[in-house]
């Protein structure tokens, strides 16, 4: 799941969203790239819920990404308020399959991501103005939030089949 101001400076919640969607074989943003086949591992049942959660997220978040590579929404054939909803919706469902042990950690995540997608609004759609946003650079820079996200990629990449799709 990178962050919707991926290419705009948004570091730590960028690691952890690039980290999330290692579980899930990969983001929009390296869609062109060859790469070898994923090395699988079947999920467990207990992990299952969250991984599923997880891919929903980066699918929803997909066309955010595409924006900060393009620098339009639009062109993406997407509108902005449409796209951060579904953003938002798949966050809050992320955070709700989260196992009890890392419910806290989605949670201070998704809540950073929303201050992006909050700035991403507020900036009509423009992500390089939106990363400018103080907010964006405050939210993303706690030790919280960069450890929850190490904690979160951490346990996808334990815990999820890599190459699923």
């Amino acid at each position: 799941m990178p962050g919707v101001l991926r290419s705009l400076g948004a570091a730590p919640v960028v690691a952890l969203a690039v980290a999330l969607l290692g579980g899930c074989g990969g983001s929009v943003a390296d869609a062109d790239t060859a790469r070898p086949a994923p090395t699988t591992r079947p999920v467990s049942p207990q992990a299952a819920p969250f991984c599923a959660a997880v891919q929903a997220n980066a699918d929803a978040i997909r066309p955010l990404n595409g924006l900060s590579l393009s620098g339009s929404l639009n062109a993406a054939g997407d509108g902005l308020t449409a796209a951060v909803t579904r953003a938002r919706l798949s966050g809050v469902a992320l955070v709700n399959a989260a196992p009890d042990q890392l419910r806290d950690d989605v949670q201070r995540v998704v809540n950073a991501l929303d201050v992006e997608r909050n700035a991403l609004v507020a900036a009509g759609g423009d992500a390089a103005r939106a990363a400018r946003d103080p907010a964006v650079t405050a939210a993303n820079s706690t030790p919280e939030v960069i450890g929850a996200g190490q904690r979160v990629s951490t346990y996808v990449q334990q815990n999820c089949q890599a190459g699923s799709r």
